[in-house]
């Protein structure tokens, strides 16, 4: 197995990696995005992506952006998706891009942080085992008509 960043020209590879997650958490018909914007979110170093692979084939990928904690003061890491493929899950692929992740906020310097789904137990199992603390919270967000019946509302 290999782990390598991703490159603009494997924009396509991740979209069809960001669609089988969707599909796999059955939220599918919530991806908008597409290999243009995903290959100039790349290149312009708006996110980055991990992509591991064995013998030519993708096995899963880990992803993340740069963001910034107005507590702390500084930057941080923030992993956007990690996904194994149902083929290549317990093979340790998963731990590997977790590995590559680490040592990426390492020599940056950065923490890193993430959210997973309260009910997805066998991620916070997989993190706990990594040594991840895990932390309760609520998640809230606008989009769409939502948003635009708060602004209207403001």
């Amino acid at each position: 197995m290999r782990i390598r960043e991703a490159a603009e020209a494997d924009a396509g590879l991740l979209l069809e990696l960001v669609g089988e997650l969707a599909a796999h958490h059955g939220q599918a018909a919530f991806v908008a995005t597409d290999a243009e914007r995903l290959a100039a979110a790349i290149v312009a170093g708006r996110a980055a992506f991990l992509i591991a692979e064995a013998n030519g084939d993708a096995l899963g990928y880990l992803s993340w952006t740069r963001a910034y904690s107005i507590w702390s003061g500084g930057d941080y890491l923030n992993l956007d998706d990690l996904f194994v493929r149902a083929v290549a899950r317990d093979r340790g692929v998963g731990r590997a891009l977790m590995a590559r992740f680490a040592a990426v906020a390492e020599a940056e310097g950065l923490r890193a942080r993430w959210e997973l789904q309260a009910d997805n137990h066998d991620a916070a199992r997989f993190y706990e085992r990594l040594g991840a603390e895990l932390q309760g919270k609520l998640i809230a967000r606008w989009g769409g008509p939502a948003l635009a019946a708060a602004a209207a509302r403001g």
